[in-house]
């Protein structure tokens, strides 16, 4: 990768990172304007990218006040579209860097490829910079992990379970070079993000439906969270084992959110998933999955 690749997607890692050291506009809009700067250079994007980047600031920044009824309703489903789009490549101007492409992983499994994106981490970046509740201090740090370890070790035990019984995964223990790289990539750029979107975001728009207090709203909002999350994935892939752990991975990511509520919680159990799967199982999934 050339210098200016490298350092700009270092700087939007910083842009995400500090919001856990010093949530300030000052800070983490200064990494992501020095981000853009470097991506421009780099070529990894074009002008045109700055509309929908642009357009979720705004529309997180107005979701932030108490807006309610219809106003908030449309403002959500505007958000979570652009949102989606920019996760899923739609919208023009990104070029994302290709890391790894079709590589065999495990020797029964389907190629994987891994590149760098730059827009799929603004599917959740500003749930963060605009003001989602993150944890203060390492006090309240290990507060939260003293409930999230349990409950990541049992939800990583039923999702691993469910993968092997439905053989959409092998036990193939390995360490690939790759690993490293993986590892901190899949942190940053996918479990944080992702988990900001759904339960940071979607999540707790279906609790504020819910009505925000009972059994209805905090078992309602996960299991529509954890639907949705599943349906999406009928794109890609319309495998009914597969939707099948998607939709428990989102009920169990979902669970630990609310318990704890802790966003942090969530995504260690999403990232240490993430890397039981990689080193231990077949990655990404078994060439002859079953499809019904």
């Amino acid at each position: 990768m050339l210098p200016h690749t490298v350092l700009a997607f270092f700087a939007l890692a910083m842009t995400i990172l500090s919001l856990w050291v010093k949530r300030s506009p000052w800070i983490w809009g200064s990494f992501l304007v020095l981000a853009f700067a470097l991506a421009f250079m780099a070529k990894i994007i074009t002008p045109i990218a700055l509309a929908p980047v642009g357009a979720l600031l705004v529309l997180h920044t107005l979701l932030k006040g108490d807006l309610r009824g219809l106003a908030r309703f449309v403002l959500v489903i505007v958000t979570a579209v652009i949102s989606l789009g920019l996760a899923m490549h739609y919208f023009p101007g990104f070029h994302n860097v290709p890391i790894l492409q079709k590589v065999q992983i495990s020797p029964d499994a389907y190629p994987y490829s891994l590149y760098l994106n730059f827009d799929k981490p603004f599917f959740g970046l500003f749930v963060l910079a605009v003001g989602f509740p993150l944890v203060a201090n390492l006090r309240d740090f290990s507060k939260v992990m003293k409930l999230a370890i349990p409950l990541t070790l049992g939800g990583i035990v039923i999702m691993v379970m469910l993968a092997l019984y439905s053989g959409l995964i092998k036990w193939d223990p390995k360490l690939p070079q790759i690993f490293w790289f993986f590892a901190i990539e899949n942190l940053i750029f996918v479990s944080v993000i992702e988990e900001a979107f759904w339960r940071g975001f979607i999540q707790r728009e279906f609790f504020r439906w819910f009505g925000e207090k009972g059994y209805l709203a905090n078992v309602g909002c996960v299991l529509v969270t954890a639907f949705v999350f599943a349906a999406l994935h009928y794109m890609w892939v319309p495998n009914i084992p597969f939707l099948t752990l998607v939709f428990v991975a989102g009920i169990i990511y979902g669970s630990i959110f609310q318990f704890t509520r802790a966003l942090e919680a969530s995504i260690l159990c999403h990232w240490l998933f993430n890397i039981t799967h990689f080193l231990l199982f077949t990655y990404p999934c078994c060439l002859k999955t079953p499809a019904v």
